[in-house]
């Protein structure tokens, strides 16, 4: 049974940046996977741009199943993002808010 490291997590704000997301995903799986961190996302992406992330995000899953992820249904502000993707991760100690 797989049970969530909640010592630290991740937290991704992200903004139509389907290949960075990809990349950062893709590099955080493999440093962490053997501890079980949680990745916390929550996509701001517009038009195709958000079916693009959210593909990206499930192909992840699968492989990851600790990505828990909230897509936007409407643009709600970088700032907004941030407080929900940080609120989305109250449940762990330390959480590391990666962005660019």
């Amino acid at each position: 049974m797989l049970e969530i490291n909640f010592n630290l997590g991740f937290a991704i704000p992200t903004y139509n940046r389907p290949e960075t997301l990809n990349e950062l995903l893709v590099s955080i799986i493999a440093q962490v996977s053997q501890y079980d961190f949680p990745v916390f996302i929550s996509d701001n992406s517009t038009g195709e741009t958000r079916e693009q992330v959210c593909k990206i995000v499930q192909a992840h899953q699968i492989k990851y199943p600790f990505i828990f992820y909230k897509q936007n249904l409407e643009n709600i502000g970088f700032n907004n993002n941030v407080i929900q993707v940080l609120s989305m991760s109250n449940q762990v100690q330390y959480v590391w808010l990666l962005y660019r």
